[in-house]
């Protein structure tokens, strides 16, 4: 009896530590990116796609945040 509640314990605590993980990426998921959080509605939608030309075009970082403030501004008119 003593082996059945050892094993059965066993299985409890391997199916809790490979369920685990698996909950905590779902939840990630669902968390707002920075742009999402810091931008008013509706542009950062526009931030990301204004921030991936930039790496296209090859913007150097110095020049890459009024880039993608000048590009974001076209975009919301």
């Amino acid at each position: 009896m003593c082996r059945l509640a050892l094993g059965c314990a066993a299985a409890l605590a391997a199916a809790l530590v490979l369920a685990g993980p698996a909950a905590a990426q779902k939840s990630d998921a669902m968390t707002a990116t920075a742009p999402e959080k810091m931008t008013p509605p509706g542009q950062s939608a526009a931030m990301r796609d204004c921030d991936k030309q930039a790496m296209r075009q090859r913007v150097r970082v110095e020049d890459r945040a009024r880039f993608v403030k000048d590009c974001v501004a076209r975009k919301m008119k």
